[in-house]
C-alpha cells in the first residue's frame, strides 16, 4: 500500500455520515492487505468484494467501503467515491461534450489529471 485517502461524505464534512469511505492505491494486486484488513479487531464480515472494492462491516454495524487505485490514479478514484452521483454526472457530460481529444479515454484525464503531493 503506497497511500490511503479519506473519500465519501466524511471528506466532504456532510452532516450525517451513512458510511466510510476510503481509497488506497496499491503498487501490487490487493490480496495481502485484503488478508490483513480481516484480521482488524471488530471487523464481522466482508459485505462484498471486487476487482476494485472491499466493504467490510464491523460488529458495532459502521459499513466501510474501501475502493483500490493503481498507482498515478488515485485522484480519480477519490473524485468517484467522494463526489456527489449529480456532480459526477455534469462532470461526465461536460468530458463527453469536450472538443478535446482527450475525452475518448476517459474523464479522468480531461478532468482530474494525476497529482502526487510532497
Amino acid at each position: 500500500m503506497r497511500r490511503a485517502e479519506i473519500a465519501g461524505s466524511v471528506r466532504r464534512w456532510c452532516e450525517i455520515i451513512r458510511d466510510l469511505d476510503f481509497v488506497v492505491e496499491l503498487e501490487a494486486p490487493p490480496g495481502k492487505l485484503v488478508d490483513r484488513l480481516g484480521t482488524v479487531p471488530g471487523v464481522r464480515e466482508f459485505v462484498s468484494r471486487t476487482d476494485r472494492t472491499l466493504t467490510l462491516r464491523f460488529a458495532g454495524g459502521t459499513v466501510a467501503d474501501i475502493y483500490w487505485a493503481q498507482v498515478g490514479e488515485l485522484g480519480f478514484q477519490l473524485l468517484r467515491a467522494t463526489g456527489a452521483q449529480a456532480h459526477l454526472a455534469v462532470l461526465k457530460r461536460t468530458a463527453s461534450s469536450s472538443p478535446s481529444p482527450r475525452k475518448q479515454t476517459s474523464i479522468e484525464l480531461w478532468i482530474c489529471p494525476t497529482f502526487h503531493r510532497s
